[in-house]
């Protein structure tokens, strides 16, 4: 799968990986203007894309996205938390400086200020979370997507990136290829019942429900990962019956494998 500079921001990709597929887009952007010399991605109205991506929804249209949005953390769904952001932003400019082009835009500007004079703690917060979103994609067989492109095509999971218990930290790199390889081969799942070992923020659980598991059983065994599991769950309700999935088929449990390892 080949996926948006967007989509890898709001999935809180490393942050090269979410700068570099900007840059391809903006290339594909200006070859198809048949751009084909001295193309630029450095360009003010590059900066000011970027400025946008920054400061967009992850429900929003690339098309339609305000280049004079003012960043609201507080009214956008699933936005990367704000020292993620503010690093993703930091790196930018240096990119543009070690590339020798100035900083031009004045969106941009504005964000560069805006962390510059933000009191975002330097020290790792345990209770600091934060939303990451995947847009899954409804596709009935013979491959048409059924998506509806709002907010509810977004699967949302809270993490807590600084926490020190793994289970709730991120979405671990195993769990997301599982994810992606279920919904490409969904018949691995579809119609069966499924256990869950160490489901952490549950991504993959989410997604076997989603394409048609007859039950998910989700399990982990810290107090921490299976409250947040719990929540993730809660939070993905609307998001499973807009599939026509039942939220009964998800259940969650304790179970830690040492127990009944012999």
């Amino acid at each position: 799968m080949k996926f948006t500079s967007q989509q890898y921001l709001h999935a809180l990709a490393p942050i090269d990986k979410v700068i570099d597929a900007f840059i391809e887009e903006e290339k594909a952007r200006l070859s198809s203007m048949n751009i084909t010399h001295d193309i630029d991605v450095w360009s003010i109205q590059s900066q000011g894309r970027f400025a946008a991506l920054i400061s967009s929804s992850p429900d929003a249209s690339p098309d339609l996205i305000n280049a004079d949005i003012e960043i609201q953390f507080d009214d956008i769904e699933y936005l990367p938390s704000e020292k993620y952001v503010a690093k993703l932003v930091k790196r930018y400019t240096t990119r543009l400086e070690t590339e020798g082009i100035e900083l031009q835009d004045n969106n941009l500007a504005s964000l560069v200020c805006h962390f510059s004079m933000s009191r975002i703690s330097k020290l790792p917060d345990p209770a600091d979370s934060c939303l990451v979103a995947y847009r899954v994609p409804l596709v009935e067989k013979g491959g048409r997507d059924l998506s509806r492109q709002t907010k509810y095509d977004l699967l949302g999971i809270r993490i807590y990136p600084h926490h020190n218990d793994v289970g709730v930290a991120k979405v671990w790199e195993a769990g997301a290829c599982l994810a992606e390889y279920l919904i490409q081969d969904s018949d691995c799942v579809r119609g069966r019942r499924v256990i869950e070992l160490g489901a952490g923020v549950g991504l993959t659980g989410l997604i076997a429900a989603a394409i048609g598991a007859e039950s998910v059983h989700m399990t982990d065994y810290t107090d921490a990962t299976l409250e947040n599991l719990s929540y993730n769950v809660s939070i993905n309700n609307k998001w499973l019956e807009d599939r026509g999935i039942d939220t009964n088929v998800v259940s969650i449990g304790h179970l830690e494998w040492g127990e009944y390892a012999e």
